[in-house]
């Protein structure tokens, strides 16, 4: 990269793309609506992939049987209180995707800005990440969150690049990369005029990430070079 030239700038998902805590979510929303509502979940395959809390909030409510979308701020309430009584949990259970603390690191050298643009509420993701200790890691000042901000996962990736922006000069969205493990990772990161990396670490199979002709798309992103050579091109590394 030339000097002054802008940075390149990766906004990472967190739930099947940096991390996974199986079952935890799940604990955390059954809990959440029923204290709201007094009626219990049966979880079922619903698909949360991709999604904002907010969103899933909604759903939740209509899964029992309410329409009442004003409960979703109540919701989202009890859910922030219901991960605090479960972080021992949370920090025994959550395991880091293969490669991700290494890409990392291998991001910073090149002077990437990290951040990540997640469907989780800000407290939420900041507790996730802090399990995965990954938090330290990324700029979360720069981040963008369900909610929080915004409940369209769209609007969030562009929120990130304006953030990033602000906190440190121009943006080159094609050098801009979503990193995610769902579809809707994809269809936000074309919405923001972004290129969009997808790794079969989350509920997808990494043979139906391929077919959705994403800029990238891999198992997982345990082969650093493969990963560099994508992310920052004429960095030096070499695909084996």
């Amino acid at each position: 990269m030339s000097a002054g030239a802008p940075p390149l700038v990766v906004l990472w998902d967190i739930d099947g793309t940096l991390m996974r805590s199986p079952g935890v979510g799940v604990r955390a929303f059954i809990g959440a609506i029923e204290e709201v509502t007094g009626r219990t979940w049966t979880p079922e395959r619903l698909d949360f992939g991709g999604r904002t809390d907010p969103d899933i909030a909604a759903l939740l409510l209509a899964a029992v049987g309410v329409e009442d979308v004003t409960l979703v701020p109540a919701v989202l309430e009890a859910l922030v209180r219901g991960y605090a009584a479960i972080d021992a949990e949370l920090q025994a259970s959550v395991r880091v995707m293969p490669g991700v603390v290494a890409a990392i690191e291998a991001l910073v050298a090149h002077q990437a800005v990290q951040t990540v643009v997640t469907g989780n509420l800000e407290v939420v993701a900041r507790q996730k990440l802090a399990a995965a200790r990954l938090v330290d890691r990324l700029r979360l000042e720069c981040g963008a969150f369900g909610s929080d901000d915004h409940a369209d996962r769209a609007a969030l990736v562009e929120l990130a690049i304006t953030r990033v922006t602000a906190a440190g000069g121009a943006v080159d969205r094609d050098r801009v990369w979503v990193v995610g493990d769902t579809p809707r990772d994809l269809v936000a990161a074309r919405a923001a005029g972004v290129r969009c990396l997808l790794v079969g670490t989350g509920a997808h199979r990494h043979e139906d990430l391929v077919a959705l002709e994403a800029d990238a798309a891999f198992a997982d992103l345990s082969e650093l070079a493969r990963v560099l050579a994508t992310l920052v091109p004429g960095s030096g590394m070499t695909i084996s």
